[in-house]
């Protein structure tokens, strides 16, 4: 299982937007993982910025809202 932590922008009425962190787990083949650490090595970021990254990527290119993890 890999356990990766997203932030999020909370926006409060009247106060300061809050970053809220968000986890998600799942499960994944052992040499899956390998490979997708190395390419996140690669890139310079962890393996859970690299997914954070991806998942934003894949968010902009459909159009919808993404968080700021770019």
């Amino acid at each position: 299982i890999i356990q990766f932590t997203f932030k999020s922008t909370a926006i409060s009425s009247g106060g300061p937007s809050v970053a809220k962190d968000k986890i998600l787990n799942i499960r994944i083949d052992p040499d899956l993982k390998k490979q997708a650490k190395k390419l996140a090595q690669d890139e310079g970021r962890s393996l859970s910025n690299w997914v954070t990254w991806l998942i934003n990527r894949e968010l902009k290119r459909n159009g919808k809202k993404s968080g700021k993890n770019d």
